[in-house]
């Protein structure tokens, strides 16, 4: 939702990530983009938060079950838990500099 980048997007999309304090990522629908996009994040050591509306059974691949979901069913869940995971992971940080 950017404007045009004449660049390569797989390199651009690589830059952001990097420059990003900390990832989200939204597994429903199985997009291997996210999912590529999530490994990335892993490989170099940022944040990554997953959410999803679906419930942790067979739609999410094996390998990414065992990180923590956000799991919700209406926005206003996804509000809350997604603002006290933010919170935790600022806190984690904070600890991380000091």
């Amino acid at each position: 939702d950017t404007p045009f980048d004449p660049y390569n997007i797989l390199k651009h999309t690589i830059e952001l990530i990097l420059e990003s304090q900390i990832i989200i990522g939204l597994v429903d629908g199985r997009n291997p983009n996210v999912y590529y996009e999530i490994g990335i994040a892993h490989s170099v050591g940022k944040p990554v938060i997953l959410i999803s509306k679906a419930s942790r059974d067979k739609s999410i691949p094996f390998n990414v079950r065992s990180n923590r979901f956000i799991f919700y069913k209406k926005g206003q869940d996804l509000v809350e838990q997604l603002a006290s995971a933010l919170n935790s992971v600022k806190q984690v940080e904070t600890k991380d500099v000091n």
